[in-house]
């Protein structure tokens, strides 16, 4: 795939971040390494190609390069407390948690996010409305989608993650018969409409066509054919909490639109991105970057409305860093394709 992008459209990677190409440097290096290659003429060839994609396209930095970096009021990569699992990209806007008025005041990228902006040359596309305010205006359609499936399904699609990563929100108890029973009732589960880039078509089809058609449609940041995004519905049970833990790569934002948050919901019940906690309200979007270390507590409400679940469900949509050009995009969706 690589060889037949450099030879074919190297066009697709011009004006590509340098630091890219320094994470490719950094594969080459694992290649020299590796036991598994080193006797075939395959770990040539690899090398070769690796070689040829750096030298031809990474640019040295110019003295007004380092001006700009000077002047920028947004911090950058790495920050403290920003560990990502798979891929981290140098010297990339990092903020731990967003909101509209602070993005607006600092002109932080990500405003193009939010609403809409102005398009610049090789930016990446813009619509009329931004991700998150199309996510704001359908929230409505999405949620009732939700319940629909919810509600004549006797079966739940929701599929629990594994009990590793998550934990009793309050695990304090004396009475063990008391503290087994909640044990029972916590869960982190989730439905996956994309996963690691992959579409679940027959989920998509069958049960969330509408939910699907405005995250392709209205979500121009949405992470297409790479497999560091997904999109998926997550569902905490009553005392509940997940541990703490950073996504995978820096690359992407993640943005929380909580559908079914309780109206009694406790106030111990919130999401944690690095020193900052910020509680769930129905219809409004949080975005995060998930590469900081984060977690997540819903202790329980005592909603117990025909409209309310009893649970905390948030769609959960990964959208690709707004400081990233088409050309970046382009490169990672390939070191990372969907299902890697």
């Amino acid at each position: 795939m690589l060889r037949r992008l450099v030879q074919h459209e190297p066009d697709l990677f011009l004006g590509m971040r340098n630091e890219i190409w320094e994470e490719v440097a950094m594969l080459e290096q694992r290649f020299e390494r590796s036991d598994h290659y080193n006797n075939g003429a395959l770990l040539q060839k690899i090398l070769e190609l690796l070689k040829r994609i750096r030298h031809t396209f990474m640019k040295p930095k110019s003295s007004n390069d380092t001006a700009t970096c000077k002047q920028e009021v947004i911090p950058l990569s790495p920050q403290p407390g920003q560990n990502p699992t798979v891929f981290f990209l140098q010297r990339l806007e990092a903020i731990p948690l967003h909101n509209l008025e602070t993005c607006t005041k600092r002109h932080c990228p990500c405003i193009r996010l939010w609403k809409e902006v102005p398009r610049i040359p090789n930016s990446p596309p813009v619509k009329l409305t931004g991700d998150l305010d199309a996510l704001k205006t359908y929230f409505s359609v999405i949620r009732k989608e939700l319940l629909d499936v919810i509600q004549t399904n006797t079966t739940t699609l929701f599929l629990p993650f594994d009990s590793a990563v998550y934990k009793l929100a309050n695990d304090n108890l004396d009475d063990r018969q008391q503290l087994q029973q909640q044990l029972q009732q916590a869960e982190w589960s989730s439905i996956y409409l994309y996963r690691q880039g992959i579409k679940q078509v027959e989920t998509c089809k069958k049960y969330f066509p509408i939910t699907t058609n405005i995250i392709e449609t209205m979500c121009p940041h949405r992470m297409s054919g790479c497999g560091l995004g997904s999109v998926y519905f997550s569902k905490l049970k009553q005392n509940t909490k997940i541990v703490e833990h950073c996504g995978p790569s820096n690359v992407r934002l993640r943005c929380h639109l909580p559908l079914f948050v309780p109206s009694k919901t406790s106030v111990g019940s919130y999401l944690r991105v690095a020193e900052r906690c910020i509680c769930w309200e129905e219809g409004e979007p949080i975005l995060f970057d998930d590469s900081f270390l984060h977690s997540a507590v819903y202790v329980g409400s005592g909603d117990t409305s025909a409209s309310s679940t009893g649970d905390r469900i948030v769609l959960i949509a990964d959208l690709w860093h707004p400081s990233l050009a088409v050309s970046d995009r382009t490169a990672l969706a390939v070191l990372y394709p969907p299902g890697s």
